[in-house]
């Protein structure tokens, strides 16, 4: 045991052998009694610190007869290692002779550990952005490395092309990747050049790639603005709007504001500096609303540059729709179409509100909302004569209403029925024997009229072989496997209460096979079943095939 009163969590043992192995254990104790040991890991006393490195070749020096002296430079290793990267250290030295050690020296400054710093290397580029008669000015990239401390400024030199005498422009350091230097000769040619500055000191320089000559700089215009700059304003009635637009240029380039289909209200002000224009539009209307254009101009090649925003006026409700019609009725509902308001009020028609009255009444019906330009009104009484008017909306309200120019009877329209026979080219169709053809009609009237095919006198229905299908708009007649029995006119019958109308298209089957004469008399001549001659039977079928009506599905007229 070493110790059974240590009341801290820390405890130095002295006295070890150095160079020897030991392991330590530690038990915890209260009243009720002794904890199990908790065991550390195998150590060596020994030194933290290595030992030093050889000192330096020793120099001897004042050399007399009875005495001499030596100098040598300090070890290059001084043993001190493992320490803690972040952490700071103090250090201090004691001597050692054959009598011992004497006292410690007087404490260092607070060491932090870390990676050795250097200067910062030169920044990467270093260009002239601009330049009048006096000034130049200057901006740069950061250096690729910092030397492993943060910089803290730039340091910008000058001189003349012809002497090549630099010196410091900047008295303090210059935070910014930019500077530009003032108070210069007119029309005199200089080099600039500019150095990182951390730590560890200055680093290395990099100087523009020509010398500049300080003379005013011609630009075109140039538009600057940014990402937040809004083209669309937005402002309610009797309010203020501004349109702000900065802008570059040399000399200073001519604004002007312009107004697409108009003039600039007598109520806006424009204020224009060297560097921006504004435009401000106070007690804004709807006839404020549109687009506006800035111009700008100078001589330096007569460039303009043109920027439109737009001012929305969201102030009073929009126009009325133009021109309601009816377009359509049936039994029990009546399609309508308008279109767009004249003007929107300066704010985005967000739907149209209808309404019906009953001829007689006085009082309108909300028949429907919609956001499109047509609208199906429903539940309508049959016979019922009814007046029609709609309203555009938008956030400030309902415009006033457009009434349609007549009202108009709740009816389904008596139209006679016909057929579109322009996609069948003379109206007939060809087919050869054994395939499948298709007879497809446009067809149209009100009510939709009842459909009824024939051929020849026979009316058709519906079978394994024929198809017959009908919408309001197409009917269609399919007949799979032709036969020649398939042949003929077909009638389209097209009935309803408006009349009753009789379309003709003609079919005519091309044969996949004809039977010679010499073949039908050697059928018709001898049995079917003759051993000299297999192939009647397969004729006699064909013929059979192609020569009789084939059975059909038809109600007789």
């Amino acid at each position: 045991m070493v110790c059974s009163s240590v009341v801290r969590t820390t405890f130095k043992i002295p006295n070890l052998i150095k160079g020897t192995e030991y392991q330590f254990r530690v038990r915890a104790e209260n009243k009720y009694g002794v904890s199990e040991a908790l065991p550390s890991e195998a150590v060596v006393a020994q030194h933290q610190y290595k030992p030093p490195g050889p000192p330096g070749r020793p120099v001897v020096y004042n050399v007399t007869s009875d005495g001499m002296t030596i100098q040598w430079e300090a070890p290059g290793y001084d043993g001190v290692t493992n320490l803690t990267e972040g952490n700071e250290y103090e250090f201090h030295v004691m001597a050692e002779n054959n009598a011992g050690i004497g006292p410690p020296s007087s404490t260092s400054r607070l060491f932090k550990c870390k990676e050795p710093t250097s200067p910062p290397s030169a920044p990467t580029v270093v260009k002239v952005t601009d330049s009048s008669k006096t000034s130049v000015s200057l901006e740069w990239t950061k250096p690729v490395f910092d030397g492993g401390m943060e910089i803290i400024g730039y340091i910008i030199e000058m001189c003349k092309a012809s002497l090549e005498e630099w010196h410091r422009v900047n008295t303090s350091t210059c935070i910014n990747t930019y500077y530009t230097v003032t108070d210069l000769e007119a029309g005199e040619e200089y080099k600039f050049r500019v150095c990182a500055v951390n730590g560890a000191g200055k680093g290395e320089t990099s100087e523009i790639p020509n010398a500049v000559q300080t003379v005013d700089r011609l630009t075109s215009p140039e538009i600057d603005i940014d990402a937040s700059f809004k083209q669309t304003h937005i402002v309610k009635n009797g309010g203020t709007v501004t349109l702000h637009i900065p802008f570059k240029g040399k000399p200073p380039p001519l604004a002007t504001w312009t107004k697409a289909d108009g003039e600039i209200g007598v109520m806006a002000d424009i204020n224009t500096t060297e560097t921006s224009s504004t435009l401000t539009i106070e007690s804004c209307t709807r006839y404020d609303a549109g687009k506006y254009t800035l111009s700008l101009e100078n001589n330096s090649g007569r460039k303009s540059i043109t920027f439109t925003v737009k001012a929305i006026i969201a102030t009073e409700e929009p126009a009325p729709p133009k021109r309601l019609d009816i377009i359509d009725t049936s039994n029990s509902t009546a399609t309508l179409a308008w279109l767009k308001p004249e003007h929107d009020g300066g704010s985005r028609i967000t739907g149209y509100i209808v309404e019906t009255k009953a001829k007689g009444s006085d009082h309108w019906v909300f028949g429907g909302q919609t956001k499109s330009l047509h609208m199906v009104i429903e539940g309508l009484v049959e016979n019922t004569e009814y007046d029609f008017r709609v309203k555009a909306k938008n956030d400030a309200g309902l415009s006033d209403p457009r009434d349609a120019f007549a009202s108009v009877i709740i009816k389904e329209p008596r139209i006679e029925p016909t057929a579109d026979l322009s996609g069948i080219t003379n109206q007939l169709i060809t087919c050869k024997t054994g395939s499948t053809f298709t007879i497809d009609v446009p067809i149209s009237g009100r009510p939709a009229p009842k459909v009824t095919w024939k051929l020849e006198e026979m009316k058709l229905k519906e079978t394994d072989r024929i198809l017959i299908k009908t919408t309001k708009e197409r009917t269609y007649l399919t007949v799979k496997d032709s036969m020649r029995g398939d042949s003929g006119k077909y009638y389209l019958i097209l009935e309803n209460i408006a009349g009753t109308k009789t379309f003709t298209v003609t079919l005519a089957l091309q044969a996949t096979r004809s039977i010679d004469l010499e073949s039908l008399q050697l059928i018709l001549m001898e049995p079917v079943n003759s051993v000299n001659h297999p192939q009647k039977l397969s004729l006699l079928k064909e013929l059979v095939r192609e020569m009789i009506i084939p059975s059909m599905s038809v109600d007789r007229e």
